[in-house]
């Protein structure tokens, strides 16, 4: 008779198989049963008790049973696909493309157009609850409410007879809206085409590429390329769209900025590159793949590998004990040498994938998943970066990778061919690194 269990604290929930049936229960820390239920060999593979399962025991526990009740394992895969959309880690919030005032002046009425809402969460998540009223549909043009609604035959015809460039009450401009409601190069090669002028602000000051670098399709970015759209201005600080785009979390448009012959290696004021702000909020590896030099000194004498390095090092953490669950079993996780390791039962503790690390890392140490952002970071640079790079703090860069004791940095340098200094048995306390400064446009 196959069983399956799985203990959470005084909860044990067991699933059997009993006489061609499934039964599914849970035991209480009394001994007795809190909730148990049962359904034959055609209910269950016509998807009972699927849902069930998967949370209390895992996917791997389903498809056994399935297994031995001779099933297909494909007549569970709708329940799967459902499970894991459910369990899936929330990715990390985009910043508004302009303050949350200004998106909701972008938007249109969301009452009557579902498929609207659906685009919007999307696309920009978190911000679709900024739309405005009914009544603030009053404020749009034909053109700009036809941008949002209308099919292409509609929009064509109002742009044979109004003035594309014309601002609607709500401080919107045509173009914007397009850029925002439409996938297609298309609405925004027709706009151009009769006159829509690129590299001007609407009336809330929204440039076209500030709205691009957060929406626009590479079809949409060809079109506004060809159109001569200006990435060179200089913002405040001396930093270019590319900071921008770093600060506001706008990755899929860094390649495109790059294609536009933005500077990727230019520096603002304080020596800093889009580089040294890509540290903080994850976007270091995307720009990586830009090939973007990692050995560039701002204003304080530090490489954007250093800050990296020693960012890592303030967040190190030499203690860690929590209780919790893998594989439906109880858990104790550590920290050793810088590395989160899980203890199942009377087993020794061990190592965990990198994948697997940092998800538990979210879910039980968020101070050991920012040393692990830290981290990655140093891997992709260390893949270029000269490590003999002095610091301003007496040592070659490549002590302070060294000392992070990570196999993820020593297997990169390996494949490099450069020898790391040995770690040092006690590590200098440095003071964390700080972000750099909103930019302004």
């Amino acid at each position: 008779m196959p069983e399956w269990e799985a203990v959470n604290g005084n909860v044990r929930d067991y699933c059997k198989i009993e006489g061609g049936s499934v039964v599914v229960g849970r035991h209480g820390s009394s001994g007795h049963s809190d909730s148990a239920g049962g359904c034959s060999r055609k209910e269950f593979l016509d998807g009972r008790f699927h849902q069930l399962i998967l949370e209390r025991f895992g996917e791997h526990v389903l498809y056994k049973v399935l297994d031995a009740l001779g099933g297909d394992r494909r007549a569970a895969s709708k329940a799967v696909e459902v499970w894991k959309q459910r369990n899936r880690p929330a990715e990390p919030a985009r910043r508004p493309v302009v303050p949350a005032g200004v998106v909701s002046k972008m938007r249109a009425s969301l009452e009557e157009h579902e498929w609207t809402q659906q685009q919007y969460e999307r696309r920009i998540p978190h911000l679709d609850k900024l739309a405005p009223n009914r009544e603030r549909m009053a404020g749009c043009t034909e053109l700009t409410h036809a941008l949002q609604f209308a099919d292409d035959y509609e929009q064509w015809q109002w742009l044979e007879h109004l003035d594309v460039n014309e601002v609607d009450a709500n401080g919107c401009s045509p173009l914007n809206m397009a850029i925002l409601h439409s996938y297609r190069g298309v609405v925004v090669q027709r706009l151009v085409d009769a006159g829509a002028e690129v590299n001007s602000a609407d009336g809330n000051g929204v440039l076209p590429i500030e709205v691009a670098m957060a929406e626009a399709t590479k079809e949409q970015f060809k079109v506004l390329k060809k159109a001569r759209i200006d990435v060179a201005r200089q913002l405040d600080g001396g930093r270019t769209y590319l900071h921008l785009a770093v600060e506001r979390r706008c990755t899929r448009s860094f390649s495109e900025l790059k294609k536009l012959k933005v500077d990727i290696d230019a520096v603002d004021d304080e020596g800093r590159t889009a580089l040294h702000y890509g540290i903080f909020n994850g976007c270091a590896v995307d720009l990586m793949k830009l090939r973007m030099n990692p050995d560039v000194e701002d204003a304080n004498g530090d490489s954007p590998l250093a800050v990296a390095a020693t960012g890592a090092l303030s967040h190190r953490l030499a203690e860690f004990h929590a209780e919790g669950s893998a594989r439906g079993k109880p858990a104790v996780f550590t920290i050793e040498d810088n590395m989160l390791k899980v203890q199942v039962g009377k087993r020794k503790p061990r190592k965990l994938p990198w994948k697997n690390e940092r998800k538990l890392a979210r879910e039980y140490c968020p101070e050991h998943d920012r040393f692990l952002t830290f981290v990655e970071a140093c891997v992709w640079m260390c893949k270029r970066a000269d490590l003999e790079l002095p610091t301003r703090w007496g040592v070659p860069v490549g002590q302070l990778v060294a000392d992070l004791r990570r196999p993820e940095v020593t297997k990169i340098v390996d494949k490099r061919g450069v020898a790391l200094p040995p770690p040092r048995a006690k590590v200098p306390h440095y003071e964390r690194p700080t972000s750099p400064p909103t930019v302004a446009v």
